[in-house]
């Protein structure tokens, strides 16, 4: 293999593998920033769980002056209470009752479990200490109420209506467990996209301890290894097809998804694979394939560079072949088999140099 004499101090700001890194990194930001977004606005949204430590309420005071949806759960010692005629019905079953207190000329809804009921109307109900959610009802619901009610007391919609307000204790069974889990997703989600985002600023401002060079760093410096490889590519490189570089000391690969470079001595085996993609909104016998590239390196991971042209890694591997470098190329299991034995004649000449 010739050798080459490189100069390597150029700084490393002027590099265009860093410069793609960042490109790369700000571009990988607008996923993050948006989950990031959606998270927040998802916990400002979904009311917070006090079911473990309800408010507790006057049943003489005005119930529309301490709604908040963010926490709902309150507790209620209440008596008096009397049945509006009025049925919670979902898909026409029967779920709860409406019943209502008068106090001070002002009415107060509750909206009751019809598990805690025998039978509605009658006799007043006898005094309750009630826990439950205190909800706002829809304006159908309001009205139903106050129609049912003013027909049982030969009043009008209108005078009930000065003096209630569309806000009921609501003691019906609510799925705690979809808030918990709506909030530990939205936790969650939150924690993802802020670890992605700082750790994507910290390489965009120290692009040198970024993945693309983690492999490489095991053979020296970064600072002083990327000059080298960077010179290789611009003014010795063996082969170029796509973004990824052959030089005589690296295969580099340049793009947006991943950057990676893997000195040459370190490569056991490269071959790659296809895939059919269904094309979106097409039939399922339109179809494009792609390719994915595999280099196995000798401390046994293999490196997958997705997304690649057939004749792109033809001419990769056809080059590898021509320079003859020791490199399995292309898949078979004989070559399954001697990558096996590869990397086992190199752990074991590992082991004996650490015995």
């Amino acid at each position: 293999m010739p050798q080459f004499l490189l100069k390597v101090n150029r700084p490393m700001k002027n590099s265009f593998i860093i410069k793609n890194i960042r490109r790369a990194l700000l571009k990988q930001l607008i996923f993050p920033v948006l989950l990031l977004i959606a998270a927040m606005a998802a916990l400002i949204k979904i009311p917070r769980a006090n079911f473990l430590s309800p408010r507790p309420l006057n049943s003489k005071s005005h119930y529309e002056n301490f709604y908040n949806r963010a926490l709902p759960y309150v507790t209620v010692s209440v008596s008096g209470l009397q049945y509006t005629g009025c049925n919670y019905v979902v898909n026409g079953r029967t779920e709860g009752y409406y019943y209502y207190t008068l106090t001070d000329g002002f009415c107060q809804y509750y909206l009751l479990d019809n598990r805690d009921i025998s039978s509605p109307g009658g006799e007043a109900l006898p005094p309750l200490n009630l826990s439950g959610r205190l909800i706002e009802m829809t304006e159908s619901e309001y009205e139903a109420v106050l129609y049912e009610m003013a027909e049982g007391l030969d009043w009008t919609v209108p005078s009930l209506r000065k003096m209630t307000a569309p806000y009921a204790v609501s003691t019906l069974p609510y799925p705690v467990y979809l808030t918990v889990l709506f909030h530990l997703l939205a936790y969650g989600c939150l924690f993802l996209s802020l670890t992605d985002i700082l750790c994507s600023l910290y390489y965009i401002w120290e692009p040198h301890r970024s993945p693309t060079f983690r492999y490489l760093g095991s053979f020296g410096e970064i600072r002083t290894l990327l000059p080298k490889v960077e010179i290789e590519m611009k003014h010795v490189s063996i082969a170029k097809s796509g973004n990824i570089y052959l030089t005589p000391g690296y295969i580099v690969n340049v793009d947006t998804v991943r950057s990676l470079i893997l000195p040459l001595k370190s490569v056991v085996w490269v071959y790659y694979h296809s895939r059919r993609l269904a094309l979106p909104g097409l039939s399922r016998f339109h179809f494009r394939m792609s390719y994915t590239l595999h280099i196995m390196a000798d401390d046994g991971r293999t490196y997958d560079f997705t997304g690649k042209k057939k004749e792109d890694l033809d001419y990769i591997i056809a080059s590898l072949e021509e320079r003859d470098t020791g490199i399995l190329l292309g898949y078979s299991e004989e070559n399954r088999r001697l990558a096996r034995e590869i990397l086992k004649s190199i752990r074991g000449q590992k082991g004996r140099k650490t015995g």
